[in-house]
């Protein structure tokens, strides 16, 4: 018996689902942050509408770490592809028809561009795709500054190989040590790119 589902709520009613989906976006979610997954699903679900596409919310209390979670979503994970969407950030309006093009060529795993912004402020482009190494601070690429990322729990990839990676149960990191073994594995050998902006990071420091 999985004791996990004591916890982590996997409500249908939650969820958006479409016949013989091919991909599968969760969201990790915690009580008190409704109205930060409201607006995020206000821009998601109506992308959804008669693709094969589904959305998983996973919905604990913190009883669980945020790798916990993730490995949950993995384990129980039916589609070919699959990937996370924090419900505090958001998307572009085609977030998901960019995407599903892709996918449907076959792709070990989709790349794109994105948007850092710290407190809503400091707005700084990011690039996520195969092959590059993680940089922790901006830097000159490609004629821009950005952070340069390779893949991580953001980008749809192959269900497949999110099993053979997996997630440490922590709560902090968990996604900065997911991204670095999905590189060093090279599972995902082609560099599939999406050059548009395609998701809003909005990081909130604690203040």
């Amino acid at each position: 018996m999985d004791t996990r589902r004591e916890a982590i709520q996997v409500s249908p009613e939650d969820g958006l689902s479409n016949l013989n989906p091919l991909w599968t976006i969760y969201i990790l979610t915690i009580n008190g942050r409704e109205s930060m997954l409201a607006r995020l699903r206000t821009r998601l679900d109506p992308q959804i509408d008669c693709k094969p596409v589904e959305v998983i919310v996973i919905k604990d209390n913190c009883e669980h770490s945020i790798g916990e979670k993730r490995q949950y979503a993995i384990d129980n994970c039916k589609t070919k592809y699959m990937n996370f969407i924090d419900d505090d950030d958001m998307i572009h309006t085609s977030y998901v028809d960019y995407i599903l093009e892709r996918l449907k060529q076959d792709v070990d795993g989709v790349g794109f561009k994105g948007v850092i912004t710290t407190d809503s402020k400091q707005p700084i482009e990011f690039i996520h795709r195969a092959g590059l190494k993680w940089s922790s601070k901006p830097e000159k690429y490609d004629g821009a500054i950005r952070y340069i990322r390779p893949l991580n729990h953001l980008n749809p990839v192959k269900t497949t190989i999110a099993k053979q990676i997996g997630y440490k149960s922590i709560s902090m990191g968990e996604d900065y040590d997911y991204a670095l073994r999905l590189a060093e594995s090279n599972l995902v050998k082609d560099k599939c790119f999406v050059d548009e902006y395609l998701y809003y990071y909005q990081y909130r420091s604690k203040k």
